[in-house]
């Protein structure tokens, strides 16, 4: 269950939406009025939180395509600017992958 005691949606998901957000804004790079709109929508979602997206973080699923599509390209990471962005996903995965194997060993 991904909410606490007090039913509100746990940080553990809070995080995985916003770095799910984060990932698209880094790949997709939405144009600034959109970017602002969405961190708008981050701050407000807190308010008015629903069944379908507790939170108001999750990705449309227009928004996972693109993502999709741009990590497909055998492109994505040949560009000098893009090696930091690979570097920092594989790190973050890296970690979560370590955090898993912890869990497993703690259980």
């Amino acid at each position: 269950d991904v909410h606490d005691e007090a039913g509100q949606i746990s940080i553990e998901k809070q995080l995985k939406q916003l770095e799910g957000i984060a990932l698209w804004s880094m790949l997709t790079k939405p144009k600034p009025k959109v970017r602002f709109q969405r961190c708008i929508n981050i701050l407000l979602s807190t308010r008015s939180a629903t069944d379908t997206d507790p939170n108001g973080l999750a990705l449309l699923r227009e928004e996972k395509e693109a993502i999709r599509e741009i990590l497909n390209t055998a492109e994505f990471g040949a560009r000098a600017g893009e090696i930091k962005k690979v570097k920092a996903m594989l790190e973050r995965l890296n970690e979560h992958r370590l955090v898993i194997q912890h869990q497993n060993r703690m259980e």
